[in-house]
């Protein structure tokens, strides 16, 4: 699952899952563009109405000050990063800016809660 976000974003939801059902996570890639012009907080995690903290439960991925033109690859798909719990969708919420594109490339699947 590839999304692309050309703006600030705070819970946006990644992946969505209905009531009944987890999503496993097992590989996750954060790309920043080279024309971002300031450094992002970037948090990932799982959640119903937020983006959970990382070091919380549902915290899967937090980048402090990451820099334009970098790559971040958690996993490989073979084993898993994290379990969301019933009906927690996966969730981003980065730092302000206005130019520029965040790059995600998500691996999962979903079982049954």
């Amino acid at each position: 699952n590839f999304l692309s976000f050309t703006a600030t974003q705070t819970n946006a939801i990644l992946i969505t899952i209905g009531a009944g059902s987890k999503i496993v996570l097992t590989r996750l890639t954060v790309a920043l563009s080279n024309t971002l012009v300031v450094n992002l907080t970037i948090q990932i995690g799982f959640g119903v109405a937020v983006t959970a903290v990382v070091g919380g439960e549902g915290g899967v991925l937090r980048i402090p000050d990451m820099a334009p033109n970098t790559v971040v690859h958690v996993g490989n798909v073979a084993g898993i990063i994290g379990v969301g719990a019933d009906n927690e969708e996966l969730r981003i919420s980065t730092g302000a800016f206005a130019a520029g594109e965040i790059n995600i490339t998500v691996g999962y699947y979903t079982i049954e809660s």
